[in-house]
């Protein structure tokens, strides 16, 4: 038996007046078994759009975190664990607390050396921060000299490794 819009639309309405709000995709193929296929590319082009035709507005999209939260959890985190969070701790960290933004959102920010160097950046006049960015400050300084004896000239790059064989073998 087919599926008519009319059906799909009904079962829109009765779920969001059960559940104060209507339902997901999931959630209606789950209560009332009727598959995406029955409606997608019959009735409507996306669930919006079916939402919309029930008397729904549409999904609003969830906005990402600003970057002075992001730089503020990652701060308190810091202060908390007392040394700058692995990529690990990052993620059980989001996994205890889902206000906590994911690894995936951390990695957006760039290498663990770029974070330590946003946080330095945003916090470093500031001395409720100080902490943080005493914790933080050694982890570039270490990168930067580790960086500064990497030979820079393509002529010169591998001469170091070179001269360190030739030295070795004496």
């Amino acid at each position: 038996m087919a599926v008519s819009k009319e059906l799909v639309l009904s079962e829109i309405q009765r779920l969001a007046k059960e559940n104060g709000e209507p339902p997901g995709q999931k959630r209606f193929h789950r209560e009332t078994g009727i598959t995406e296929h029955e409606w997608r590319g019959k009735y409507w082009t996306t669930w919006t759009k079916a939402l919309a035709d029930a008397g729904f507005p549409p999904n609003e999209w969830v906005r990402g975190y600003d970057d002075d939260v992001k730089l503020a959890n990652l701060a308190g985190l810091v202060r908390d664990l007392g040394h700058f969070p692995t990529d690990s701790e990052l993620g059980l960290w989001h996994h205890a607390d889902q206000s906590f933004p994911s690894l995936s959102v951390w990695r957006r920010f760039g290498s663990q050396q770029k974070r330590i160097a946003m946080l330095i950046d945003r916090y470093k006049d500031d001395p409720a921060f100080a902490d943080v960015v005493a914790i933080c400050e050694p982890l570039v300084t270490e990168q930067i000299t580790k960086e500064s004896v990497t030979p820079r000239d393509p002529e010169l790059d591998g001469e170091v490794y070179r001269l360190f064989a030739l030295n070795r073998g004496k």
